[in-house]
């Protein structure tokens, strides 16, 4: 194992928080648990999440897969490409720290709007135009999450989160065949993966008492807090270096 015991007791704790907090709103596991894992050992993240993030989405799709927006995931994935690509171009082409703080920029004023009562239709365009975002954000800052959440922040919580893991189970699949073909996954990043499937099942059945208490208003609250937080945590990386 590439950490030591204590490092592997804080991950595993984290994990546990972390994925209860996205099979409870939908996402925002990373956004929480790659930061802190990186300050703690830089061995723990942010591949092995990567890799518990697809059995976590699939669980939590079989769990409310009849909630799941046919149409609407279709639109969102078919942005996410175009987006993904716009976003590795951007990264090759600009600095990366000035894209991550405009587009941390634009989830902030989203979710201004979004508080001051802004509601968007569900439209193949809009849905295009959050996959699109989400695709864009997911290669510069690894949150991709947010645009996804602000879109559904109006749905039942079973939409939400059925919804969401749909498409994050196609970006799953495709991030990690990018890191297989590039030779990015190391046997550590398995060996820490294998540790934290324990905490991850843990997450999401904890869920289960949870998601009743966010439903309504107080989980278009949770998805505001969280995208917020997103996009602070992702401008203070960039501004501590």
């Amino acid at each position: 194992m590439p950490a030591d015991a204590l490092a592997l007791v804080v991950a595993f704790t984290v994990t546990v928080i972390a994925t209860s907090m996205q099979a409870t709103i939908g996402f925002g596991a990373a956004i929480l648990a790659v930061p802190i894992l990186e300050i703690v050992d830089p061995d723990l993240a942010p591949v092995p999440q990567m890799l518990i993030a697809f059995p976590m989405a699939a669980a939590m799709l079989w769990r409310e897969r009849h909630h799941v927006d046919l149409r609407g995931t279709r639109w969102i994935i078919v942005g996410r490409f175009p987006g993904l690509a716009l976003g590795v171009w951007l990264l090759a082409v600009f600095d990366d720290d000035g894209i991550a703080i405009v587009m941390a920029g634009l989830v902030l004023v989203a979710v201004v709007m979004a508080a001051g009562g802004l509601t968007v239709r569900r439209t193949g365009p809009t849905m295009f135009g959050a996959g699109f975002a989400s695709g864009v954000m997911g290669v510069i800052g690894a949150i991709g999450g947010p645009p996804l959440g602000l879109a559904y922040r109006n749905e039942s919580g079973p939409t939400v989160r059925a919804t969401i893991s749909a498409v994050f189970l196609v970006g799953i699949v495709m991030n990690v065949t990018g890191r297989v073909i590039a030779r990015e996954i190391a046997v550590g990043d398995l060996q820490v993966a294998a540790f934290l499937l324990p905490a991850m099942a843990l997450g999401v059945w904890s869920s289960r008492f949870l998601i009743g208490r966010v439903e309504g208003a107080p989980l278009r609250l949770t998805i505001l807090v969280v995208s917020a937080g997103a996009a602070i945590g992702l401008i203070l990386k960039v501004a501590l270096g």
